[in-house]
């Protein structure tokens, strides 16, 4: 949604840069000149679609329950800081 830090399939090609089998030809070609393609991954920005993100939000004593830091709302319910957030 946001071009590479709301990542919910880390094992496919966002649409908008085409395909997988269009990444396998360009890397493909790119072997064949003597180039390296390097890619960005980045593990630490998934989505909440993610099933790493689903799973650790469920309880804090699952297996990815620290993947992610979780915080307390405060006593009155309201979200434990200020941080303001705008994606899109």
């Amino acid at each position: 949604r946001d071009f590479g830090y709301d990542v919910a399939d880390y094992c496919d090609v966002d649409p908008a840069f085409g395909t997988l089998e269009d990444f396998d030809a360009l890397l493909s070609r790119a072997h064949e000149l003597g180039l390296k393609i390097i890619i960005d991954q980045v593990y630490a920005h998934s989505s909440d679609a993610h099933a790493w993100f689903a799973e650790s939000r469920e309880d804090r004593t699952n297996a990815r329950a620290d993947w992610y830091v979780w915080s307390d709302p405060k006593p009155d319910g309201t979200p434990p800081n200020n941080w303001q957030a705008v994606f899109g």
